[in-house]
C-alpha cells in the first residue's frame, strides 16, 4: 500500500499535461492499483484461514467435552438405573419414581445435544462475522483497481496540471484509510479470541458442567425418592 502512495507522490511532482505522459502514468497507476487489489483479497484469505483454523481447534475442544460429559452421564445413568432394579421391588410408588428417571434420562440426552449445537453454532458465528466483514471491506477494496480510471472521468472538472495523478493518490489515501478500518476491527476481533481462548473454552463448555451437575443431583433425588416408598 505504502508503494502505491509513493508512486503517486512521485508522479503528482512530475507529470505535465502531456497526453502520452498521462496516459503512460495512467497504464502504470492502474497496474499498481490492480496489485494493492490483489494483495488486499489475499489478505481477506489468510484472515478466514485464521479463523477456520482457529473455530477447528475450539470445535474439537468443545466435542471434546461433549463425549467427556456424555461418558459421565452414560455411567451414572447405568448406576443409579441397577440400583433400581436390584434395590427397590415393583409398586406403583416404586414405579412412579422409576418412570420419571427414565424421563430425566432422556431428558439428559436431549439437553447435551442441544448444549453442543448451541455451542457450535456460537463458534461458527465467528466465521460469519469475518465473512461479513470482508464483503463490506470488499465494497472498498473493489474500488482500488478503478480508481484511475473513476479519477480520469472526473478530469473535467479540474484545471491546471498534475491533477490526474494528484486526484487519484487523494482517491486512493481515502480508499486505504477505509480499508484500513475493516483489518483494524479483524485484528482486535482475532486478538479478543485468541487472548480470551481459555475463558471463552470454559463459557462454551458451561452448559455441559450444568447438565453433568444437574444428572447427579437427579440421581440422588429420584433414589431418595424411591427409599422412601419403602
Amino acid at each position: 500500500m505504502k508503494a502505491v502512495l509513493l508512486w503517486f507522490a512521485i508522479i503528482a511532482m512530475v507529470t505535465g499535461d502531456d497526453v502520452t505522459d498521462t496516459t503512460t502514468d495512467l497504464l502504470n497507476a492502474q497496474r499498481e492499483l490492480t496489485s494493492a487489489h490483489e494483495r488486499a483479497e489475499s489478505e481477506y484469505q489468510i484472515n478466514r484461514n485464521i479463523i477456520s483454523s482457529y473455530i477447528a481447534i475450539v470445535e474439537q475442544q468443545l466435542l471434546d467435552s461433549f463425549m467427556d460429559t456424555y461418558s459421565e452421564i452414560h455411567m451414572l445413568v447405568d448406576e443409579t438405573t441397577e440400583i433400581f432394579n436390584t434395590e427397590f421391588e415393583s409398586s406403583p410408588c416404586i414405579d412412579t419414581v422409576r418412570a420419571r428417571w427414565n424421563l430425566q434420562v432422556h431428558r439428559f440426552g436431549n439437553r447435551l445435544s442441544e448444549c453442543l449445537l448451541n455451542s457450535v453454532a456460537e463458534v461458527n458465528a465467528w466465521s460469519e462475522f469475518v465473512n461479513n466483514l470482508h464483503v463490506s471491506a470488499q465494497g472498498t477494496t473493489n474500488q482500488f483497481a478503478n480508481a484511475g480510471v473513476a479519477e480520469l472521468a472526473d478530469l473535467e472538472g479540474y484545471v491546471g496540471s498534475n491533477l490526474l495523478s494528484t486526484g487519484i493518490n487523494e482517491r486512493l489515501v481515502e480508499l486505504l484509510a477505509r480499508s484500513d478500518l475493516y483489518f483494524e476491527t479483524f485484528e482486535e476481533f482475532r486478538a479478543s479470541v485468541v487472548n480470551n481462548e481459555e475463558e471463552i473454552i470454559r463459557q462454551l463448555t458451561e452448559c455441559d458442567r450444568a447438565i453433568a451437575a444437574a444428572s447427579a443431583n437427579e440421581a440422588r433425588e429420584d433414589l431418595a425418592l424411591a427409599r422412601a416408598c419403602t
